[in-house]
């Protein structure tokens, strides 16, 4: 599309396997969403969060929770390693310096990420653009054409308010599951997968509380609508 520039005509491309073995990722978490929702190879997972709503708390529930069945690599673009060290401490006191999981600093370019590991789980923890939030769809386009049969787990900065993080409504597009973190409440905003194909699971949505750092959640509670809050019994993994 511009005058002198030139690319290569695509006649080759990669055929689809549609009768191989599935391979659906089903993931431990606080809220047992894996009852509801799945995540397929090559799948996109956004946790959009208000500030201060668990969003590290939440990806790192994850982390502990599946490390030992998936390979994961988690990329921390904040915390550092002292925060770290306190938060994932408060959450498995038992980790020891041969960490079950890949622990590495997330400073740009986070598609590369899952470039260098397309078959792995890749958390990060998070993505901003804080000089053009728009790029952040395209952003999270490029991860989703750099998974092989892997996974990626992204956290992202949402407003109060609204579902959508700093980006607008286009970083719903790619992800096969979205949710809305905030403070005190969990959504469902969209799901591609879902377990029982007769319960539809989006815009479902729990209450909890956070303690021991911002990992613990507490107090999980299903909302079924406005006033009408029934109790959950869910059972963290660890």
């Amino acid at each position: 599309g511009k005058d002198g520039w030139y690319r290569q005509v695509e006649k080759d491309w990669e055929d689809i396997n549609i009768f191989g073995d599935t391979q659906f990722y089903h993931l431990q978490d606080p809220f047992g969403l894996s009852s509801y929702v799945r995540l397929a190879r090559g799948g996109l997972m956004v946790i959009a969060g208000e500030n201060n709503s668990g969003k590290t708390g939440l990806c790192l529930n994850l982390l502990i929770a599946n490390c030992d069945k998936y390979d994961m690599w988690y990329f921390d673009s904040e915390s550092g390693p002292d925060l770290l060290q306190e938060r994932l401490l408060a959450l498995k006191p038992d980790l020891t310096p041969n960490l079950p999981f890949k622990l590495k600093r997330l400073d740009r370019n986070a598609e590369d990420t899952v470039r260098a590991n397309p078959n792995s789980i890749t958390i990060l923890d998070y993505i901003e653009e804080p000089d053009d939030a728009w790029r952040v769809a395209g952003v999270l386009k490029r991860i989703t054409e750099n998974l092989g049969d892997g996974l990626a787990i992204v956290a992202l900065q949402k407003p109060p308010g609204r579902d959508a993080a700093y980006g607008g409504s286009q970083v719903l597009n790619k992800p096969q599951l979205y949710l809305a973190l905030n403070s005190h409440s969990l959504k469902i905003v969209r799901a591609k997968s879902r377990v029982n194909q007769t319960l539809n699971p989006n815009n479902m949505k729990w209450g909890f509380s956070l303690d021991n750092l911002g990992t613990r959640f507490k107090n999980i509670q299903r909302i079924y609508e406005e006033g009408d809050v029934e109790e959950e019994q869910m059972h963290i993994p660890f």
